[in-house]
Parts: structure tokens; C-alpha cells; sequence
């Protein structure tokens, strides 16, 4: 019985000292109670150097801190560790490997130590250092959990079968399934697998030059190692194939007369790596062929802007040019078109008074409709000139207190609010850089259509608010008139533009328009909310 047991545990410590990987084990003070050969290969060291603390000569000194600190850090909590650092190699140089390492417990949950893997990922620091990729870096970990006391060969065969990575061991030259882990069998829809030749388990495989490989491995004694076959397999035991890719290592396994006895499979499945390199390749190549089409459509669009360009900068002047036109005319006109309307005016007054008496009733309302055409006439006139100078004078700015500018304005309206019994609310108001004369017509005509546009039989009343957003004041006007049609926004800052009919409410059209001229010469907007027969509110911007 003792010779089968010890031919069994040198049956596994012959896999595990051929394998491509570095194994450890520890005892549970930390103390390196085990090494494979492929370690002792790989630094060009005995396996009694290593034990204990004796390994840690390989480790590179900067990487020493951070490889004991890991180490420690899981040993404090019994956990699983996973570190990166550089191992000297037997010729004296050093490369990046990676250290996994699991926690081991007897059946008691005593802690015992730890087992784990050291695989060479020099290639992959290299390529991540270069150009920071790492679709076509593959690590191989193996991961080790409970492993036993008991016999040697339990440690070494828990160790793969916690492995996140498929493995198998294939016997003999038909290549039976002698051990698969169940990350391997679970890719196959869990089938039977042990026991039996490839080719019968997996048929699917037949034709797709996975059994060669095998029989090249077999044959040869060397390993074969591929990082992007194609392999379709019935993952689902349905007959559908899927087609996938993998990356492999068929690594023969010697017997002590050096024969090959069988293949031990490594394999990681790296579809999602694939893919996604194909589909950049993919793209690139678009690109590439975009390319072209995109600088013919620039240069066509260059050609475009600077045409557009020339043709901008040849409509601002004629805007210029005919805007120094229409201040002109408008001067002119309202200079020419007061004067008769004041002797009209001087006439009509002259007549009411000398000949009152003689009028009949309708010759009196005709001199009064005379008078009140006459004084709307003037309004207008005065309106259309005003609205004419509105621009933005940098001489005249200055830093105006807008508290004042409300007094004024509420001065000049005092007839107005006292006769409608009107009640007007404010808030303290900033200081800001405008001409004084401009936010005084701006305040005024919104208060005044306030108080004007109101419900019959209904106190007027104005709410005026201002709030400080991220580059401006905005401010708000807010009445309980009779409130705007939805429809009938849009006509509201038109010049000339009139919503109430001049029988109930008098106007000239021009207010509004000189309110939206003002806000945008300083650069603000200006716009209105609205409730037919339920008020208004009138919000507009200003910079700081």
C-alpha cells in the first residue's frame, strides 16, 4: 500500500515539476516548506536554498517591500494574494512574474499556510510599458485553494481544481481524459468526460486540427503554445456550435524513462479580446478609406465658410450703412413731421377756445378727435425717434445704482399708480453698467403696461424681482393683467405691433419694441410668460 501511495505522489510531483509554471507552498508562520523544479530550473537555484526565507534572495530588492507587504497584508487576514514583481533568472537577469497564492485549512479550519503559482508575464509588462495594451497578454493563474495534509498528492490535485483556468491532463497516445478541473468540463456543457479518448468526448472537434495538434505534442515531445485558435464547441449539449477563441498550452508529460505519457492543457478563453482587435482593425481600416473623402469635403467647406465669410462681412456694412441711413431719416422725418403737427395742434387749441361757443355737440367732438390724433401723432413720432437712437454708447455708461433708476421711474408714474389705486413691489436692485436714460425707458414701460393692461375694476399689481445667475441678473416684471393669448407672444416686441384695440387701452406699439432693443444691446434676452386673463410676467437679462 505504501509503495502505491508513493508511486502515486511522485506521479504528481512529476505533472507538477513539469508543468510551465512556478509552484510554492508555505507553512502557516510564512516559512517556504515546498518548490517545484521548474523554479529551482528557472533561478538557477537547489530546492533546499529555497526553503524558508531562502527564496526571497530572487525576488528583486526594490520589489522586496511590496512583495512582503502583500504577503503580509493576506497572511493577517488568511486571504487570497495576487503581486507582481521581478524574479532573477538563472542567468543572472531579471523578468516580471506574477505570485497567486491561496490560503490552506484542515478540516478544523485551522490555518495551515499558503500554496500558490508563479507565471513568467514579462512579455506582458513589456507590451503594457511600450503601449499600454493588454488584449494580447494572457495571464495564466492558477489559482490554489483548501489543500490537505494527508498526502501529497490531495495538495496538488486541489490546487487544480480551483484553478481559473481549464485544465486537463490527456494519457496516452489516444489521448484519454485522465483529470479535467471543473472550469475545463464546464465549457462542454458539463459532459462525461473522464475516461474516454478525445475524439469520442468531443466530437465536434473532429476536422478542426485540435486532435493533430495533440498527436504532434505526443509525438515530438516538445510543447505547443497558441495565443488565438478558433475552436467551435457545443457549449449547451444542443448540436449548435459556437465559435470561440483560445488561447493554449499542450505541454508534454514525461515518465522517469523520459517517454511522453501525456499532454497536460492549459486554456483560457479570449473571445472578447479577439473581437474587439478585429473590430478596431476593422474601423482603421474604414478610417483609412474615410480619409480621403473627408479632406475633399473639408476643403469643399472651407471654400464654403470663406465665401460665406466675404459675404457676411459685405452684409454688416451695408447693415451699418443702412442703419445710419434710417437714424438719418428718422430725425429728419420727426423734425419735418412735428412742426405741422404743431401748428395743426396751435390751430386747433386757438379754434376751441375763440369759437367754444358757436360749435354745435359735433363740431365740438371733431376738434377733440383733431386734438387727440394730433398728440397720438406726437407720441408716435416721438416713439420711432426714440427707438432710432437706442444703441449702445461707451461714453455714456457708467455704474448706475438700479435702486435709483426704480425711484425715478416710480416718480414719473406716480399720476398713473395713484389714479389706478396701483401697488407696486420691489426687491434692493444691484449696480451695473448701463446708460441711465435707457434702463429708465426699460423700467418704465414695463410698469406702465403693467399698471395700463389691467382688469377692470381691479387694483393693479407689480411684482419686480432680480436674480443672480452665473453671468447675468435676470429680472422679472410681474402684473395680474389681462394677461397674452398664447398665440399672440410671438407679435408682442414687434415694432408697431398692437394687441388691445385704442378705444380701451392707449398705446403707440413702440413700448415693447424699445424694451427688446435695449436688453439686446447690452447683450441680454428679454421674454414673457403669460396666462390669458390670469397676468404676466415679463423676465429679461443683464450682464454683470
Amino acid at each position: 500500500m505504501e509503495k502505491v501511495i508513493t508511486q502515486r505522489e511522485d506521479y504528481y510531483r512529476d505533472i507538477i515539476d513539469n508543468i510551465p509554471a512556478m509552484i510554492w507552498i508555505t507553512d502557516s508562520k510564512g516559512q517556504c516548506t515546498f518548490i517545484n523544479k521548474y523554479w529551482c530550473d528557472y533561478t538557477g537555484t537547489t530546492f533546499e536554498e529555497n526553503l524558508g526565507k531562502g527564496w526571497l534572495k530572487c525576488v528583486r530588492p526594490d520589489d522586496l517591500y511590496t512583495m512582503k507587504e502583500a504577503f503580509s497584508l493576506a497572511s493577517k487576514n488568511n486571504t487570497n494574494f495576487e503581486v507582481d514583481y521581478c524574479l532573477r533568472k538563472h542567468d543572472g537577469t531579471y523578468t516580471w512574474v506574477v505570485s497567486s497564492g491561496i490560503p490552506r485549512f484542515d478540516q478544523n479550519n485551522n490555518f495551515l499556510g499558503y500554496s500558490g503559482t508563479i507565471v513568467n508575464i514579462n512579455q506582458r509588462k513589456i507590451k503594457e510599458q511600450k503601449i499600454n495594451e493588454n488584449k494580447e497578454i494572457l495571464e495564466l493563474k492558477i489559482e490554489i485553494t483548501e489543500l490537505k495534509l494527508k498526502a501529497e498528492q490531495d495538495k496538488f490535485y486541489n490546487l487544480f481544481m480551483n484553478a481559473p483556468i481549464g485544465i486537463n491532463y490527456l494519457k496516452g497516445k489516444d489521448h484519454i481524459y485522465d483529470f479535467v478541473n471543473p472550469r475545463y468540463q464546464k465549457s462542454f456543457g458539463n459532459r462525461e468526460l473522464i475516461g474516454k479518448p478525445i475524439k469520442e468526448a468531443l466530437p465536434e472537434l473532429n476536422g478542426q486540427g485540435i486532435h493533430e495538434l495533440h498527436d504532434q505534442v505526443y509525438l515530438s515531445g516538445k510543447p505547443y503554445i497558441n495565443t488565438e485558435i478558433k475552436i467551435s464547441l457545443d457549449k449547451t449539449n444542443t448540436g449548435k456550435l459556437e465559435e470561440n477563441y483560445y488561447s493554449i498550452i499542450y505541454e508534454p508529460i514525461f515518465d522517469f524513462n523520459n517517454q511522453v505519457q501525456g499532454i497536460s492543457t492549459f486554456v483560457i478563453q479570449t473571445t472578447d479580446q479577439v473581437v474587439a482587435r478585429k473590430q478596431v482593425e476593422e474601423l482603421n481600416k474604414n478610417l483609412k478609406k474615410s480619409k480621403a473623402k473627408y479632406k475633399s469635403l473639408s476643403e469643399s467647406l472651407e471654400i464654403q465658410i470663406q465665401q460665406r465669410t466675404e459675404e457676411l462681412a459685405k452684409s454688416n456694412k451695408e447693415l451699418e450703412r443702412s442703419n445710419q441711413d434710417l437714424n438719418s431719416f428718422a430725425n429728419i422725418a420727426s423734425h419735418d413731421l412735428q412742426e405741422p403737427l404743431r401748428v395743426i395742434s396751435s390751430y386747433t387749441n386757438l379754434l376751441a377756445r375763440k369759437y367754444k361757443d358757436k360749435l354745435d355737440k359735433d363740431g365740438g367732438e371733431f376738434i377733440q378727435y383733431i386734438t387727440d390724433g394730433t398728440k397720438r401723432m406726437k407720441d408716435l413720432i416721438e416713439g420711432i425717434l426714440n427707438y432710432s437712437k437706442i444703441q449702445k454708447d461707451q461714453q455714456n455708461i457708467q455704474s448706475i445704482d438700479l435702486n435709483e433708476i426704480i425711484k425715478t421711474v416710480l416718480a414719473n408714474l406716480d399720476f398713473s399708480i395713484k389714479n389706478n389705486n396701483a401697488k407696486i413691489t420691489y426687491e434692493s436692485f444691484p449696480t451695473i453698467n448701463a446708460q441711465p436714460i435707457y434702463m429708465v425707458q426699460l423700467f418704465q414701460n414695463l410698469i406702465s403696461n403693467a399698471i395700463k393692461y389691467c382688469k377692470k375694476d381691479n387694483c393693479p399689481v407689480v411684482d419686480i424681482k432680480v436674480q443672480k445667475q452665473k453671468s447675468h441678473w435676470l429680472f422679472s416684471v410681474t402684473d395680474n393683467g389681462i394677461g397674452i393669448n398664447n398665440d399672440e407672444i410671438d407679435k408682442l416686441f414687434v415694432l408697431f405691433q398692437r394687441l388691445q384695440s385704442k378705444s380701451e387701452y392707449e398705446g403707440t406699439g413702440i413700448g415693447l419694441a424699445n424694451c427688446k432693443k435695449i436688453v439686446e444691446v447690452y447683450g441680454g434676452n428679454i421674454w414673457v410668460e403669460s396666462k390669458y386673463e390670469q397676468g404676466s410676467t415679463f423676465y429679461f437679462t443683464l450682464p454683470f
